[in-house]
């Protein structure tokens, strides 16, 4: 209504131009402090502790100041497409990632790739904008594939067929892919996280490890004397997307943001990936 009243003076000719001017700097001042003082609002976001190059780096509690990840990256540029977002950054064990984000402790997580089971803990962005909907892969963070990881002396003979393995497969603990193998009754024995893994199957307590390759080559490269046993095997176990997952209370407070959010998500990955991979590559 201030807006219309103003707008209405501009418009009379018995105006002179200086109180026109004054008019136009008055509504330039009141748009400027409603775009000041307009409260933001807060994605609590909470991700892995422990480094899956490129997407995210060190294995701390901390957030690094310089070069975090690909995705920490992603996530970040929320707040240049959208403005009303504050974004506050938390790392954490992964199971301590999903079960903060079931509990309402944080309002979203990466990266997590679609499990059914996750549907108790929060939403995944879906072609159909409702929370059982099918997953909608447009708006992924990225793709990442397992791999298994064997001992060269284990004698391991992979087919690409998870029916067919007999033996012992780690995994670490809390992945999807503790599931995906225990459907197809391969047994686990899950470990912290992948380079316990590997050197368990380095030092043969296991014959072999389902593991990220993003993470498990990089584990690799830099540790060729203890683990220059181990060989990666082809095919790849599987293939996933991984999401920004939100949590259950965010998106029945926020619905229009939370969409808005995945539909941000897919326009940063088409816009920014290319670049922050190159970046990545070169650290």
């Amino acid at each position: 209504v201030f807006f219309s009243i103003l707008l209405t003076i501009l418009k009379r000719k018995s105006i002179g131009g200086k109180m026109k001017k004054l008019v136009l700097l008055s509504i330039l001042l009141i748009a400027l402090s409603v775009t000041l003082f307009a409260e933001k609002i807060k994605l609590r976001v909470a991700y892995e502790d422990k480094e899956q190059p490129p997407y995210y780096m060190q294995n701390t509690s901390e957030i690094p100041k310089t070069n975090p990840g690909i995705s920490v990256e992603m996530v970040m540029l929320l707040k240049k497409y959208i403005p009303e977002l504050e974004i506050e950054f938390t790392r954490m064990p992964w199971k301590r990632c999903t079960y903060s984000l079931g509990e309402n402790q944080v309002d979203a997580i990466f990266n997590s790739s679609y499990s059914k089971e996750r549907l108790d803990i929060g939403w995944y962005p879906t072609t159909n904008k409702q929370h059982t909907g099918q997953v909608d892969k447009d708006r992924r963070l990225t793709t990442i594939s397992y791999f298994l990881y064997a001992n060269k002396n284990a004698g391991i003979k992979w087919d690409g067929k998870l029916e067919s393995l007999t033996q012992i497969i780690g995994a670490p603990m809390g992945y999807s892919i503790v599931n995906d193998l225990k459907n197809k009754g391969v047994k686990v024995e899950e470990a912290q996280d992948s380079m316990t893994n590997l050197m368990k199957v380095a030092k043969g307590r296991i014959d072999a490890a389902a593991l990220q390759d993003v993470t498990a080559d990089d584990i690799l490269k830099n540790n060729k004397k203890e683990m220059g046993n181990i060989v990666k095997l082809n095919p790849p176990v599987v293939s996933k997307e991984y999401y920004l997952m939100l949590s259950k209370k965010f998106v029945q407070d926020n619905p229009a943001l939370a969409q808005k959010i995945w539909d941000t998500i897919k326009v940063i990955r088409e816009k920014e990936f290319k670049n922050l991979s190159s970046k990545y590559n070169k650290v």
